[in-house]
Order: structure tokens, then C-alpha cells, then sequence
């Protein structure tokens, strides 16, 4: 038998599903039978950094915090102490299955493509890092998923799914056309926030279709939801309450705590963390059953939808998990590509002129939105922290300094720039430079802006013989374009030049140009 477990206090809800759906596939391959246990500790050394309480964990709903929320993917009526009969002649569960041995799995053995089984799904591939959709990687990732999962969520628990369902028939019965979309605020910090206002122009386009459509809106911060009701208005159908209005949220959410606690902020809210996006480590006894039992009620929800809407977040990518047919309807929105490696439905197809100009305007509003209401709140936060007493106990004083922490400003997504005409001069005129050479400008070569980077991949007569494949800030390595093993090439975003040119050990070339 392989012990499938949580081995990451940092992960949140759905990090430890994606973990636990990778141990499981991994078992099947190697001829094991899973057993999942997810307990009051996650399982990691006691001194590693990954040690710690497991965020869901909730006492009073039992001792197997996976059982709070899915059945068993293998052999159900064991318990963890049955396990234990294994080191004499075996053990019996309430199944009656004979348990001889007891394996785990290394994390890192889960998603290696070699010495693993190369049969795993993630919620962020490298496509996330380098702005482009690989729609056959994701369509592997979702398939993988799907397996354990099963057809309408399955490996859920019968109770959780039929809430969610009785809430869907609700909606269903107002309208045939129902947009999802889910929107990652308070600690978002594996990828860049995308605000309401990036969500507007395809709403906009789904709600002009027919009277009857809606919005159904999951997101993890109350005055994103709000943002998203004042321009829309709430539906009627909402708890009962609501008007003309054509936004639908869940019950759910509004009644967990951390919700509660966001509703009283700015358009920030001060959330309480992202228990309603599948991660963020809220403590025991925190409300954390309540935020997970919310977040899946969500993501069910989501994957009932007609299309959904998404950036970087576990919720939406476990809708898609349990309803395969999204993948084929469904924007991510993270992407910063303008998307070129994104097909959109013909209802918003006209968002991907010029470059998709009007989503990225959005973008950029909703983003300086959010950067105001970053620096008021980190201006509220270093007043508290000037606030504490002198005497203020130490337990005090860290947790002021973690509220700070958290209050710092977030990354929000952009758009790459056009390519066009104005920086075909210069890719035109780009050349490597030798090991240990510098691009200072000036009477000699400089270095590419981003889009000459991209246009000196995308343009004649390099165009089908190299592909740009993102952004990154890597200071160890020499600036601006770089092209690698003599095909891909990537823009490195910082300006320091003291090492010169030091990537020719890694297959890679420094470029840069004479134009002016």
C-alpha cells in the first residue's frame, strides 16, 4: 500500500490535492493500493521548513482531513492505525483488505519525467512563466487529473456534491447561459494578480448574448466581488436577495469568515488569507474547514458552468479537472501573450484585435487600482506597526511585523508589448556579442528593449526559425535578449551588465543591436 499525504503546511486546499492526485497516480503505476491520511501535522521533518499544522485540519470533523472532503480513491474502512498491523502479519480495515507493507513517495519523485512515472498533473506549468498556452501539456495535466477525480467530481463527497448541485439547479432554472469566473486576490503570490477590471470586456461580450445570461463570480476577496456588482448588479437569485442585476455568488463564500473579515476593507478588503483559493496556511481552529468546504463548493460550481474565465489558481484548474469539456471553453487570462496562443469563442473574438488592445487597457486600469489601494493599505499597516507600544509583548510585535509582511504591494499582470514595424529596425540590426563583451550604447551596440527582443524572434526572416519564449529576471545572467541553444530566445528584465556576456556555457547567446 502507497500512504498518499500532505507534506507542505503552505499549501492550502488544492496544493494538497494536486499533491495527493500525483501519489495516487504514482501508486497505480507502480501496482500499489493509495491510502490517503491528511492529519493535524502535514508529514515532513519536524525541523524542515515544510513542517507544521495542516491548515484545514479541523478536530471536530475527524482525524483524516482528506475524508472531510473526498472519499477514498482505494481501499475504503482502513485507518491509519490499522496500518500499523502491517509489520507482523498484516492488517485488516473495515474492508477486510490485507495490508502487507507500507510505502511513501519523495515529492520531487511525483513530478520527475525520468525515474518517476512521467504521469502527473500540475496546477502551474512553464507556461505560466513563459506567457504562452501549451494546450497539449494542459490537456495531459487535466486528463491525469480527471483519472482520480472521476466523471462529476466523483472522489467528492456525495453530501458536498449535492449541496453544490441544488444551488446550480437554482441558478439553472433563471438562466441557459452562465459565464464562470473565478478571481485570485488577498495573497496571490505564485503569479500576478489580474483584476476585475481585466474580466470586464469578455463579461461585457457574454451578458450582450442573450437577457438571460449571468456571471457566476467566485473569488476569495469581497470588494473584488463587489467591483464586479456595482458595474453588473447583483441577481435576484442570490440567497433571495439581490435585484435585475446579473452577478451570482455563492453562499457559501459569503458565509466563511474570511469573507466576512474582507468585507469591511477597501477595495483591498484585508482578506484573511486565501482559504478560498486553494492556498495561504490558515491556522487550526481558524475557520479552515469552513474555507475549504467553501472553496470546493466553488470550484463545483465553477464546473458546472457554460465557459469559464480564469487566471493562475487551483479552483478554476480543479473545475477543469472534474469537467474535461472546459478545456475547450475557458480563457486563461494570465497569459500576457495578447492572446496569440489562445483561440477566443467567436462571442469574444473581437477582444483579440489589435493585439487584443482593449483587454489590455483593462488590465492596466484594474492594475492601478490595485496599486493604490497596495500603497494605502501598506501606509495603514507601517502606522500600526508605529502604533505598538514599546511595551507591547514579543507576540505582539511579530504579529504587527507579519501583518506588514502580507500588506506588501502585489505583483499585477500586463500585457507584453506589440510588435510591429517601429521595432523591426531594431531586430534588424542584431548581433551576438562575444563571451565577456557589454552592450553600454553609446558608440557601440546597446541592448534590446523587450519588444525588439520579441520582434527580432517574431519578425523576417527569423520568424519560423526561432521562438520567443518569455520573460524572466534572472541577475546572475547577463541582460536584456538572449537567444538559447540557437532557437529560443528570452528577454532576462534587468539592466546590470558588470559580469558581460557569461552565458555561453549554457548554449546561450547575448544579442544586441546597432541601431540607434
Amino acid at each position: 500500500m502507497l500512504l498518499a499525504v500532505s507534506d507542505n503546511a503552505g499549501h492550502g486546499l488544492f496544493a494538497t490535492v494536486e499533491r495527493v492526485i500525483n501519489q495516487v497516480l504514482y501508486a497505480r503505476a507502480k501496482g500499489l493500493e493509495p491510502f490517503v491520511y491528511v492529519g493535524e501535522l502535514v508529514f515532513a521533518e519536524g525541523t524542515s521548513c515544510e513542517h507544521g499544522p495542516q491548515p484545514y485540519f479541523d478536530p471536530a470533523q475527524g482525524d483524516n482531513l482528506w475524508e472531510y472532503f473526498f472519499e477514498q480513491p482505494g481501499v475504503r474502512g482502513l485507518r491509519l492505525a490499522d496500518l500499523g498491523g502491517a509489520r507482523g502479519g498484516g492488517a485488516r480495515g473495515g474492508s477486510g483488505a490485507l495490508v502487507r507493507s507500507v510505502q511513501v513517495v519523495p515529492p520531487e519523485l511525483l513530478y520527475a519525467p525520468s525515474g518517476g512515472t512521467g504521469n502527473f498533473t500540475q496546477t502551474y506549468p512553464m507556461d505560466y512563466t513563459y506567457n504562452t498556452y501549451n494546450e497539449p501539456l494542459r490537456r495531459r495535466f487535466r486528463a491525469a487529473a480527471h483519472a482520480v477525480l472521476g466523471d462529476r467530481a466523483a472522489l467528492v463527497r456525495p453530501a458536498l456534491r449535492r449541496r453544490a448541485r441544488a444551488e446550480w439547479r437554482r441558478w439553472r432554472r433563471v438562466s441557459s447561459r452562465i459565464l464562470g469566473v473565478h478571481v485570485r486576490g488577498t495573497d496571490k503570490t505564485v503569479a500576478p494578480r489580474v483584476p476585475p477590471e481585466a474580466y470586464f470586456p469578455f463579461v461585457d461580450a457574454w451578458l450582450a448574448r442573450a437577457p438571460d445570461a449571468l456571471v457566476f463570480v467566485a473569488t476569495d476577496q469581497a470588494s473584488y466581488l463587489h467591483s464586479f456588482e456595482a458595474r453588473y448588479g447583483r441577481a435576484a437569485v442570490v440567497g433571495g436577495a439581490g435585484g435585475a442585476g446579473r452577478v451570482l455568488s455563492s453562499l457559501a463564500a459569503r458565509r466563511t469568515d474570511q469573507f466576512i473579515h474582507a468585507s469591511s476593507g477597501g477595495r483591498d478588503g484585508g482578506g484573511s488569507g486565501e482559504g478560498n483559493s486553494g492556498g495561504g496556511a490558515q491556522g487550526v481552529g481558524s475557520g479552515g474547514f469552513a474555507r475549504g468546504r467553501a472553496a470546493l463548493h466553488d470550484a463545483l460550481l465553477l464546473s458546472e458552468c457554460d465557459f469559464l474565465l480564469k487566471s493562475a489558481s487551483a479552483i478554476p484548474e480543479f473545475a477543469l479537472w472534474v469537467r474535461p469539456a472546459l478545456h475547450e471553453r475557458h480563457v486563461d487570462l494570465q497569459l500576457e501573450d495578447r492572446f496569440r496562443s489562445q483561440q477566443l469563442p467567436a462571442w469574444a473574438a473581437h477582444l483579440a484585435a489589435d493585439g487584443g488592445a482593449a483587454f489590455c487597457a483593462a488590465l492596466a486600469r484594474g492594475c492601478a487600482l490595485d496599486a493604490a489601494d497596495d500603497a494605502a493599505a501598506a501606509a495603514a499597516a507601517a502606522n500600526r506597526t508605529r502604533l505598538t507600544s514599546a511595551s507591547a509583548s514579543a507576540s505582539s510585535s511579530s504579529s504587527a511585523a507579519a501583518a506588514a509582511l502580507l500588506n506588501q504591494p502585489h505583483r499585477c499582470a500586463r500585457c507584453l508589448p506589440p510588435v510591429d514595424g517601429r521595432n523591426a529596425a531594431a531586430a534588424a540590426a542584431t548581433r551576438a556579442v562575444p563571451a565577456g563583451a557589454r552592450c553600454d550604447g553609446g558608440s557601440g551596440p546597446r541592448l534590446l528593449t523587450l519588444a525588439e527582443c520579441m520582434a527580432f524572434a517574431r519578425l523576417p526572416p527569423h520568424a519560423h526559425a526561432y521562438k520567443f519564449i518569455g520573460t524572466q529576471v534572472e541577475r546572475s545572467e547577463f541582460p536584456g535578449c538572449i537567444l538559447w541553444k540557437g532557437k529560443y530566445v528570452e528577454f532576462n528584465d534587468h539592466r546590470l551588465q558588470r559580469r558581460g556576456c557569461n552565458v555561453h556555457a549554457q548554449q546561450g547567446e547575448c544579442l544586441c543591436t546597432s541601431a540607434p
